[in-house]
């Protein structure tokens, strides 16, 4: 009885951490724990209990847990994940630094990994690899139904090392295969920009880090001093990243107090709104203004480019774009590891 006591406490204590509320809220006070959850998560101690004591090996409760948090999330949505405290701070790195790899931007949906983006320079890119391909092999092995924090293991290592991967590609019946010498990958949001004309700036973003709006603005001055006066914003093949990136875009050609995105969740406090001006006056331009899109441009990407319709700010152009409507939140858990 007292060790099935001490396994009790220690699944309570572990569930209590994964909500990363522990500081504030006793488990038992959250709004969504009722007499049902409590059963359900006493039959998750039970069954860690029996297994503990009747499995024929010893069980190995770190990887037990992690992959129970993880068939979890993905029974709620194809976005959902948790990462280990190892790949918490590699997931950093895309943002905020730089990494040795193969430079991409991947959601795995349905079990494979599909290419969001390519990063401009780097090894993918230059062997040919595009945004919408579908990676189902890596050196020789399947890795369709792959967890996404096991995707970075496979394809990120020492720079001059080699990777193999095979491709499905829409409009190709068999298996696209290349070979990649991983490389130092800096994380530039901004791809380039220049002025194709005397009149006419344009601006490729890959993706929405801590240092794009900051990016941006230096971008737009340079090309203002070179004479500027209508600009394309190219965010085809942007995967998206930071709500806060998006919405200082948007600022940046819609003044005063604007909404730019809401969000509704099932919880009070996720309902906000986020308005042009909530990071600070920014820089306005009145310029015309054309959005690039297509079918790998999601999340801040839709965001940037819905907002900017709505206000009849912006001439909207391409392909439809990838589709995902949902603002996603990371919680960091006492030892490092992430939910998203």
């Amino acid at each position: 009885m007292r060790k099935y006591t001490l396994i009790f406490l220690a699944t309570f204590f572990a569930i209590f951490a994964a909500h990363g509320l522990y500081k504030t809220y006793p488990l038992w006070l959250l709004p969504s724990f009722d007499r049902e959850t409590a059963r359900e998560i006493e039959k998750i101690s039970e069954v860690v209990g029996i297994t503990s004591t009747y499995y024929v090996d010893s069980l190995d409760m770190d990887k037990t847990v992690t992959r129970g948090i993880q068939g979890m999330l993905e029974s709620l949505d194809p976005h959902s994940h948790y990462f280990t405290p190892k790949e918490g701070r590699a997931n950093d790195e895309s943002f905020d630094g730089k990494y040795q790899g193969v430079g991409i931007q991947y959601d795995v949906i349905d079990g494979k990994i599909n290419v969001i983006a390519v990063i401009p320079n780097a090894p993918a890119e230059r062997v040919g690899v595009q945004s919408g391909d579908r990676i189902v092999e890596i050196d020789g092995k399947d890795v369709v139904g792959i967890a996404t924090e096991e995707v970075p293991r496979r394809l990120k290592g020492p720079k001059g090392s080699t990777v193999k991967i095979g491709v499905e590609r829409n409009g190709f019946d068999e298996l696209l295969y290349f070979t990649l010498e991983r490389d130092e990958i800096p994380i530039f949001t901004i791809n380039t920009y220049f002025m194709p004309n005397d009149s006419t700036g344009y601006v490729w973003v890959n993706r929405f880090a801590s240092t794009t709006a900051d990016e941006l603005e230096n971008a737009l001055i340079n090309m203002e001093r070179e004479g500027m006066k209508q600009l394309v914003l190219d965010l085809r093949g942007n995967g998206g990243g930071f709500l806060s990136e998006a919405v200082k875009m948007v600022a940046k050609f819609i003044p005063g107090h604007k909404r730019v995105v809401y969000t509704r969740g099932r919880r009070p406090e996720n309902n906000k709104s986020y308005y042009t001006d909530d990071f600070g006056p920014a820089h306005t331009r009145d310029i015309p203004l054309v959005v690039l899109i297509n079918e790998s441009s999601a999340s801040a990407s839709e965001i940037v480019s819905g907002a900017l319709q709505d206000y009849d700010r912006a001439l909207i152009a391409g392909q439809h774009s990838f589709g995902k409507g949902l603002v996603q939140n990371e919680f960091e858990l006492n030892d490092g590891a992430r939910l998203r």
